[in-house]
């Protein structure tokens, strides 16, 4: 959920330029203590290659992604 003006939306989506790193409609995206931070995950087999992810395996455990918000 992301929380705006004490509302809450549960479905929002989160949208890159880069499509393997936007966040779908109804994909849980999740708040920590951390300020400023929302996190979300995803699988292996959806990043292996991308820019920025050539480390990632398709058999690889699911990825913990942060998103800096402002």
């Amino acid at each position: 959920m992301i929380k705006k003006q004490n509302l809450f939306y549960p479905h929002a989506n989160l949208v890159s330029s880069y499509a393997y790193l936007s966040v779908e409609k109804g994909r849980r995206l999740m708040k920590t203590s951390v300020p400023g931070s929302l996190y979300a995950i995803k699988e292996a087999v959806d990043l292996a290659g991308k820019d920025g992810f050539e480390m990632i395996k398709e058999d690889d455990n699911p990825v913990l992604l942060r998103y800096a918000c402002e």
